[in-house]
């Protein structure tokens, strides 16, 4: 299970990890269907068009420092998956953020970034008003009243990989992947899409004394995320 992010009329970003490697499977969506106009769990066939290069065995525990970030390899954490029978309306498709088309733009240093999706942590809210309803309707409702938030601050890496450090334990964002990573355009007034978030990752605060001794001194909650830059020129490639 995880999230995706409409980019047009018949393409769908998530993460590899969540759709597969099969290149045509049938994928539940669940949402506004367009010719009912009624909240439903749809069923479509997607196509595998495009996929970053990723190793599924990978930990993201107990990272030490930015070489560890880059050796997970996670900016190749995404599926670029495509459907003739779309149910969803293209007008609700992502606005990109203009620079995030350049492959060697980074989001400066400090920016709030907001990851939306649907983490079920945060299906204990909708519960509390669903005692006396089935699994499956409380799961419908969850779903029907996100997606949901969570935010931090962009750090900057030497290779521009897309991280956001987390500072609070809860909510986790596990089931948020596949989930838009936005910044806020103060301009325009709108969110826009800058990449597609992935996982967590547990990391440390180090320091070095005299350069002989290293000494962890606190844990760091790091979101990362794939840059957008590659998924817009596979569908551009996939559009000609």
């Amino acid at each position: 299970e995880g999230s995706a992010v409409i980019l047009d009329s018949t393409h769908l970003l998530t993460c590899i990890h969540v759709f597969g490697h099969e290149k045509t499977q049938e994928v539940s969506l669940f949402g506004i269907c367009t010719s009912s106009g009624k909240f439903d769990q749809i069923k479509s066939d997607f196509h595998l068009v495009d996929e970053g290069e990723y190793d599924d065995e990978v930990e993201f525990t107990d990272l030490d420092s930015q070489w560890d970030l880059y050796k997970t390899g996670v900016d190749g954490d995404w599926a670029l998956i495509k459907t003739d029978k779309p149910h969803w309306d293209a007008k609700n498709a992502a606005i990109i953020h203009p620079a995030a088309v350049d492959p060697e733009w980074v989001v400066p240093e400090g920016t709030e970034l907001f990851l939306v999706g649907y983490s079920p942590i945060f299906m204990e809210e909708t519960d509390e008003q669903s005692d006396t309803i089935s699994d499956y309707d409380k799961r419908m409702l969850f779903i029907k009243h996100g997606p949901y938030t969570l935010c931090g601050r962009a750090i900057t890496t030497d290779r521009g990989l897309g991280t956001v450090e987390h500072f609070e334990d809860w909510p986790a964002a596990v089931g948020h992947s596949g989930g838009g990573v936005y910044l806020w355009n103060a301009d325009a007034e709108r969110l826009e899409l800058v990449g597609i978030f992935n996982t967590v990752a547990i990391g440390h605060y180090n320091f070095d004394f005299f350069g002989i001794t290293k000494v962890n001194v606190g844990k760091r909650n790091f979101l990362l995320y794939s840059p957008i830059a590659p998924v817009l020129q596979a569908l551009k490639s996939d559009k000609e």
